[in-house]
C-alpha cells in the first residue's frame, strides 16, 4: 500500500469581538481577539479516510513568549478526508481561545498523534504511518513551522495552519511532515461549516424554552450556544422533563457560525445527576444490518475517543442499549431498525466502547440522525421564508 498525497488544514479564525484577557506562556495582560479553530480538508486524493489526532496548538510570538490556543490531554480525533464536499474545503470547529492583540506572532506549534491512519480508495484495511517530529510526551509530536511574515492579530484576523500531504517525506512506513501556512479562503461561508458535537458546563443562561442563549465552557474554550424551536432537548439518561439550567453539564450538536462567532444547536443532551460518559462514540453510514441479532456495521465520518481500525466499524448492542428517534424521542429496538430499513438517508451516532482488536463498538445509546453526510434525501425539499397566515387548527400556514 502506498501513501498517496492530500493535503490538510486545520483553521484558526479570530473571531468579530475583541474580548477578555489574552495570552498564555508569556504572561500577556492586554484584552486579546477571540479566537475560532477549525480543521479542514483541501484535496481528494485517492483517499476515502485519513485519521488524525490533534492535543495541543500553540503560537509562538517574537519575544519567545507562547499563547495556547487549544489544549486537550485526550486528544480531538478527525477524519479529515471527510471535511471535502468534492468542491470545496469543509471546516470542523475546534475551539475558541482570546490572541493578546500587542503581541507578534512567528511560529506555530502543532502537537499531534504520532501516528496517522489511512484508508486508500477501495480498501477496506487502512494502513498506519509513524509521524517523524519533535518528541511532545508519549504517543505525541511537535511540529512546528514558521509563518511567512510575523502577524499580529486584530479582530477579524484568521489563520490556517496546512497540513500539506502532498509534501510529506515517506519513507517506509515512517512519514515527515510539511506544515506551512494555509489558505484561508471560505472561512465566512457558513455552508462550509460542518456539525460539530462540543461538551462542557452551562452559564449565563437567558431566553426562554425553546429560544435560550447560554455560556458553553470545556476543553474547547468558552462559546455562546443559541437554542431555536428546531433544537432538540432531551435527558442523557432517558428520564422525561429535559431541562436546561446553569452549571449543568451538556452534550451539544451544531454549527458553529462563521460570521457571529455563536454555536447554533440543533441537538443538547442534558447529563443526569453523575452518570459516566461512554468512552467511544461514532457517526456514520450504516450497512448489513441485522435487526434480530440486533448488529449493523458503521463507516464512520466521525469519531470521538478513538480511530477506526478499518473503514467499517462493527456494531453490536445488549439488552440494555437504548434508542432515540433523530428528534431525540425513545424508540424500541424494533422501531430503530425499521426506521433505518425505512430510508436510505439516514445516519447513526453510536456511543459506547470500542474495541481496537476487534474493531467493534459495543453501543450503549443508539441515535438516528436526519440524512446522510453530504447526500440528502432527493425526495425532500426545503423552503425557507417569513410565516404567515398561521392557521393552527389546520396547521398550515
Amino acid at each position: 500500500m502506498k501513501f498517496k498525497s492530500i493535503g490538510l488544514s486545520i483553521i484558526i479564525a479570530i473571531g468579530i469581538a475583541a474580548i477578555g484577557c489574552g495570552g498564555g506562556g508569556g504572561g500577556a495582560t492586554n484584552t486579546g481577539a477571540k479566537v475560532g479553530f477549525y480543521v479542514t480538508d483541501d484535496l481528494r486524493l485517492n483517499t476515502d479516510a485519513v485519521w488524525g489526532t490533534v492535543y495541543k496548538v500553540d503560537l509562538i510570538a517574537s519575544d519567545s513568549s507562547v499563547v495556547n490556543v487549544f489544549e486537550d490531554s485526550v486528544g480531538k480525533e478527525f477524519n479529515f478526508r471527510a471535511l471535502n464536499n468534492g468542491a470545496n474545503s469543509l471546516f470542523s470547529f475546534l475551539s475558541t481561545k482570546n490572541v493578546p492583540t500587542d503581541k507578534t506572532f512567528n511560529q506555530v506549534a502543532v502537537t499531534m498523534g504520532n501516528q496517522i491512519r489511512v484508508l486508500e480508495t477501495g480498501d477496506n484495511s487502512s494502513s498506519l504511518y509513524n509521524v517523524l517530529g519533535a518528541a511532545a510526551g508519549a504517543g505525541r509530536v511537535k511540529v512546528t513551522y514558521n509563518l511567512p511574515a510575523p502577524r499580529t492579530f486584530s479582530a477579524g484576523d484568521d489563520l490556517a495552519i496546512d497540513f500539506d500531504l502532498a509534501n510529506f517525506v515517506v519513507s517506509g512506513g515512517d512519514v515527515t511532515p510539511s506544515v506551512r501556512d494555509g489558505d484561508r479562503t471560505g472561512m465566512g461561508d457558513d455552508t462550509r461549516h460542518e456539525s460539530n458535537e462540543i461538551k462542557g458546563t452551562v452559564s449565563n443562561l437567558t431566553g426562554a424554552s425553546p429560544n435560550f442563549e447560554f455560556q458553553l465552557s470545556g476543553t474547547f474554550g468558552t462559546v455562546t450556544v443559541v437554542t431555536s424551536s428546531g433544537t432538540v432537548f432531551y435527558n442523557s439518561n432517558s428520564s422525561a422533563n429535559p431541562t436546561l439550567a446553569n452549571t449543568k453539564r451538556v452534550e451539544v450538536e451544531g454549527i458553529l457560525d462563521g460570521t457571529t462567532g455563536n454555536f447554533n444547536a440543533y441537538k443538547v443532551k442534558i447529563k443526569v445527576g453523575n452518570e459516566t460518559e461512554d468512552p467511544d462514540q461514532a457517526k456514520g453510514q450504516d450497512s448489513n444490518r441485522n435487526s434480530a441479532a440486533g448488529t449493523f456495521d458503521l463507516e464512520a465520518s466521525e469519531t470521538e475517543g478513538f480511530i477506526p481500525a478499518d473503514r467499517n466499524i462493527h456494531v453490536t448492542t445488549t439488552g440494555t442499549t437504548t434508542y432515540r428517534s433523530n428528534n431525540g424521542s425513545l424508540m424500541t429496538k424494533d422501531e430503530f431498525f425499521a426506521a433505518l430499513d425505512a430510508s436510505a438517508y439516514l445516519t447513526v451516532e453510536a456511543e459506547g466502547t470500542y474495541n481496537s482488536e476487534t474493531n467493534t463498538l459495543v453501543a450503549t445509546r443508539l441515535k438516528i440522525e436526519d440524512e446522510k453526510d453530504n447526500h440528502e434525501d432527493p425526495t425532500d425539499s426545503d423552503v425557507r421564508g417569513l410565516a404567515t397566515n398561521l392557521n393552527a387548527d389546520a396547521g398550515t400556514f
